[in-house]
């Protein structure tokens, strides 16, 4: 199979699942009568326009920065949140001691999983940055 076939593929695959996916939340959109809980009270609607233009924002300033600005605050973010989660996973270690629940149950917890998932790119984003001033090092 050429290069060209196996990106056609791919082409074809994601725009299919793009469609099902629109298709998806439309129907959701309309079973779960989105229009009356956005027309009931409108601030709501405000609300999300808000937040997506100021996400749409900072993402465009995240990508005019450069290499190293992107690489720190991927940084700071990622640490930030795996803060986060690891203090949510210690209040659920303390809660359920207090409730007398055996905490094996908060090993395979999906807070717990993403707490370590959120340490791994950590680490591999704070690698990346020391493999690349190694590689740059031994270069010169």
């Amino acid at each position: 199979m050429s290069v060209r076939a196996k990106k056609l593929v791919v082409i074809i695959s994601a725009t299919v699942s793009a469609v099902f996916a629109l298709v998806k939340m439309v129907r959701d959109f309309i079973a779960s009568d989105g229009l009356q809980y956005f027309s009931e009270q409108p601030y709501r609607l405000l609300l999300v326009t808000v937040i997506g233009i100021a996400g749409g924002i900072t993402t465009l300033f995240f990508d005019r920065l450069t290499p190293g600005w992107r690489w720190r605050v991927k940084l700071f973010v990622l640490g930030l949140a795996a803060v986060f989660m690891t203090s949510v996973c210690g209040w659920l270690v303390y809660v359920f001691f207090s409730l007398g629940v055996h905490p094996v149950m908060l090993v395979f917890s999906p807070v717990t999983i993403l707490m370590v998932l959120l340490w791994f790119r950590f680490y591999q984003v704070f690698r990346s940055r020391v493999d690349d001033s190694v590689d740059s090092a031994s270069k010169q």
